[in-house]
């Protein structure tokens, strides 16, 4: 299965919380593991808020951080591309999405399109995600969405 990872249930790898278990076994059944541009720097800015706040340790920022590029060193990076902006801004018009939370979901679907091109099933593909704004957005435009705070699957 193709899976594309959003920076809020992605960070579940890192901060133990509701999801995490569940966001480990999709990992370890994706064939492909994708993500945005903007989900390494929104997962560090979120570290460095929890650095500030003396909930993590330097050593644990530089531990969890070196982590996180191992995990996404073999990972498709998705860019932003004018077909993202576009797709971006339908998003936002037709959804209650943040900004950055359009792009990643734009960004997710746009691999899914490129995956209907070659061929690939789109039912093997789909986006993480903990936020139901971006779950919702991905309900009228992607074959499958999850929700890692719960256990069933839409």
């Amino acid at each position: 299965m193709k899976l594309a990872v959003d920076s809020s249930s992605f960070v579940k790898r890192y901060v133990q919380e509701i999801g995490s278990e569940k966001l480990e076994r999709f990992l370890e059944d994706a064939s492909e593991l994708a993500f945005s541009v903007i989900l390494v720097p929104e997962i560090v800015s979120g570290l460095k808020g929890l650095l500030r706040e003396r909930i993590l340790t330097v050593v644990d920022y530089r531990a969890v951080k070196k982590q996180l590029m191992d995990d996404l060193s073999d990972a498709t990076v998705l860019q932003i591309a004018p077909s993202v902006i576009s797709r971006s801004v339908k998003l936002l018009e037709g959804n209650t999405l943040r900004a950055l939370d359009s792009l990643h979901v734009a960004c997710a679907l746009e691999w899914n399109i490129l995956a209907r091109q070659t061929l690939e099933p789109i039912d093997k593909s789909m986006l993480l995600s903990k936020d139901e704004h971006n779950r919702h957005a991905c309900c009228i435009c992607m074959t499958r969405k999850i929700n890692i705070n719960q256990e069933e699957i839409t």
